[in-house]
């Protein structure tokens, strides 16, 4: 009787600790239910948050007297977060993105062989990232890296600026950064610096090209080891690593080309390794987008789009971001049974002609006229103003950068132009990704 009665008593503590845990996750939600009541009640709209490489961003919009809740519930997001766990919500979302998207899947295969920089890895991670992240890592990556060195707030609508100020310092004025934390400073030399982020192998290919009398404006950077980026968040995990692992894709075909079969296909992609895109350097590359393919009378839409050589064209410069040396991508589609290599040798026609003769007047003028048109159409809504100066602030220094971007705009040359895209889009510079059709 008494083992029996002992047995009884250990079953009941187990479902109390069961029960423990399950009041305790039962808070957690509570809590976060009560701040989204709160939100609601109070008006706001578009509550939302984005990740991408460069940046995080969370944005709402309420009304002009809730200004200090949106301050009193942005101070507690940051200085006292909560990890609340989702059951599946962030794998869910990254296999509906990539694992279950033909052109998720490509284009994250693509820049695993094509980069040797963080720029390789999915802004949403691999898939066991997501089994070797717990609540531990979580908070010790955000303490690291969520701090006030590195956040940039933009307030825009019905306000006082002298009330903004008085509320950000009653409720961020004593926020300190904890030990360990890192400031990323984008200061555009120290960006322009950064080597290109080309794997050894292509490095090798590329040096070889030159070797053989083909020498490309862009030098080959210092040969560096082709492995996995680790980056390391801290205090370990509870595997006692604390470290995200990259994966390895398999390479097909030559060191500067990617062939993959995919339901994507057929797609060509034609990536070329270049600096950070801040800075007047950015906007001359900027420019020569919109004159590749920036509307029905950009060149690349004109003589290959509408002459019948492939269904879409289009320039990216920053790929997959901006702030760090990557990529600027030449895409296309061909159309059905087209031959993907002579379309490639039109697209890098294009390219070369503008590198040799530069943009025309009248397509500078069409540039700048559009770049007026997309600033005033952001300004039309609080929510787009203010996303464009938080991110112009934080990539540039100053919320002006956007002003210097159009000043730049209106007093960039065609030679300057022609200069560089001849030192980024050459062929020696490039790594091509084909997506066959299954």
């Amino acid at each position: 009787m008494l083992k029996r009665r002992a047995a009884q008593r250990c079953r009941g503590h187990g479902r109390s600790a069961s029960r423990s845990t399950r009041i305790q996750q039962l808070q957690e939600r509570l809590d976060a239910l009560k701040v989204q009541a709160q939100q609601l009640e109070a008006g706001a709209v578009g509550l939302n948050a984005a990740t991408s490489h460069d940046n995080t961003r969370y944005f709402m919009m309420l009304p002009a007297n809730k200004l200090e809740l949106w301050f009193a519930l942005e101070a507690e997001r940051f200085q006292a977060p909560g990890v609340v766990h989702r059951e599946g919500g962030d794998g869910e979302e990254r296999r509906a993105h990539w694992e279950n998207s033909p052109m998720g899947r490509f284009t994250s295969d693509y820049l695993l062989q094509a980069l040797d920089n963080p720029y390789r890895r999915p802004a949403i991670g691999f898939a066991n990232d997501f089994d070797r992240f717990g609540s531990h890592e979580v908070a010790a990556f955000f303490s690291r890296y969520y701090h006030p060195a590195n956040l940039t707030i933009s307030v825009v609508g019905d306000v006082d600026p002298g009330k903004v100020q008085q509320l950000a310092e009653r409720y961020f004025g004593g926020w300190r950064s904890a030990p360990g934390a890192v400031t990323l400073d984008n200061n555009v030399q120290q960006l322009a610096a950064e080597p290109l982020p080309r794997p050894a192998a292509v490095a090798a290919s590329a040096a070889g090209a030159a070797a053989a009398g083909v020498v490309a404006a862009i030098g080959v950077p210092a040969a560096a080891a082709a492995t996995d980026t680790l980056r390391q968040l801290g205090a370990g995990s509870a595997a006692g690593s604390g470290v995200v692992w990259d994966r390895t894709a398999a390479r097909s075909g030559s060191s500067r080309e990617f062939r993959q079969h995919t339901a994507a296909g057929p797609l060509l992609a034609m990536g070329y390794y270049r600096p950070s895109v801040t800075g007047r350097r950015g906007t001359a590359m900027e420019v020569a987008s919109d004159v590749l393919s920036g509307g029905r009378s950009a060149r690349m839409i004109k003589q290959l789009v509408l002459g019948g050589s492939c269904l879409s064209a289009s320039v990216l410069v920053g790929y997959p971001g901006d702030l760090h040396p990557g990529l600027s991508l030449v895409t296309a589609v061909p159309p059905s049974g087209g031959d993907m290599d002579r379309l490639a040798r039109d697209l890098q026609q294009q390219l070369d002609g503008l590198a040799q003769d530069g943009p025309t007047q009248a397509e500078l003028a069409r540039v700048r006229a559009a770049a007026r048109a997309a600033l005033l159409s952001a300004l039309t809504s609080n929510g787009s103003m203010s996303g464009l100066l938080a991110a112009y602030h934080a990539t540039t220094g100053s919320w002006r950068g956007v002003l210097q971007e159009l000043d730049d705009v209106d007093t960039l040359t065609g030679p300057e132009v022609a200069e560089v895209v001849g030192q980024v889009f050459v062929e020696e510079n490039r790594f091509t990704g084909l997506g066959l059709p299954l």
